[in-house]
């Protein structure tokens, strides 16, 4: 039988900037992420899947700007268990 998996999860995040300065600022954002995976081969105490993870952020910067950040992860696992 073959698995599938889905993660899902959000996290506020509060960053703390020191600008050239020496100001101090505290900024708020935060960041989505979103994983599956499917099984494509498992024997015995071994399996063998391929992943695919994103990310997607913000950051709201001073006045009304903000920063936008994205990663997207492919990879394959190799599990033993």
């Amino acid at each position: 039988m073959r698995t599938v998996f889905l993660t899902i999860a959000l996290i506020l995040v509060s960053f703390i900037l020191e600008a050239q300065e020496k100001e101090v600022a505290n900024r708020k954002g935060f960041v989505i992420g979103l994983s599956s995976g499917y099984e494509l081969y498992k024997k015995d105490n071994f399996a063998l899947d391929f992943q695919l993870q994103t990310t997607l952020g913000r950051t709201f910067l001073k006045g009304d700007g903000y920063r936008d950040a994205a990663t997207i992860f492919i990879g394959v696992g190799f599990n033993w268990y």
